[in-house]
């Protein structure tokens, strides 16, 4: 047999192996795509979050996650419950409060841009063009980029025109089963 004739041999040899090498990494790699792609298509597991009322002090609220976005569950005093009720006329939508009320569940964000919200205690108005109506501040949520304000039942506070059609705050799907807060989140809600 002459040099040239095991030159190619061998060459033909190399080129099976690589062949036969890359054809099984394709059939991995097609294997491991399927299975990515098939576990794709099973359902999400639907949860939701339990949180007993009695685990939120009286006049404070609770800051949780739902769907990746802050959600607040505030228990208020009957004191705060009736300074609510008083202040309906100074919010925009005028929303009563039901009689039953225990808690207030809303994302924490504004409705007008989607700033995060944060909490603004009675009498601390961060808002600079709203203080002339420090009187009915009972306290809530302030929006800091654009200074929307939502009271602690998560209705905006009418104060000037600016925010004229700031709508309410959101509130995720929730439940209240023997006195324990059941928050859905949009799968679970979905589900359901």
């Amino acid at each position: 047999m002459r040099k040239q004739d095991i030159f190619i041999s061998m060459m033909a040899g190399r080129r099976r192996l690589l062949l036969g090498a890359f054809s099984a990494m394709v059939l991995v790699l097609s294997v491991l795509i399927a299975y990515v792609f098939v576990s794709s298509l099973k359902p999400a597991s639907h949860t939701a979050i339990h949180l007993p009322i009695r685990a939120i002090m009286p006049g404070t609220y609770q800051l949780i996650r739902v769907d990746q976005a802050p959600v607040a569950v505030f228990r208020p005093t009957p004191e705060m419950l009736a300074g609510l009720r008083a202040n309906t006329n100074k919010t925009i939508h005028h929303s009563a409060i039901p009689e039953d009320t225990e808690v207030f569940v809303y994302f924490l964000y504004s409705t007008y841009k989607g700033c995060p919200l944060i909490h603004a205690l009675p009498g601390k108005r961060l808002n600079p063009h709203s203080q002339s109506v420090t009187d009915i501040w009972k306290g809530g949520f302030v929006d800091q980029c654009h200074f929307g304000e939502w009271d602690y039942a998560g209705r905006a506070i009418s104060v000037y025109d600016k925010y004229a059609s700031l709508p309410d705050l959101r509130q995720p799907q929730f439940r209240i089963v023997d006195d324990v807060v059941e928050i859905m989140d949009r799968d679970y809600a979905q589900s359901h």
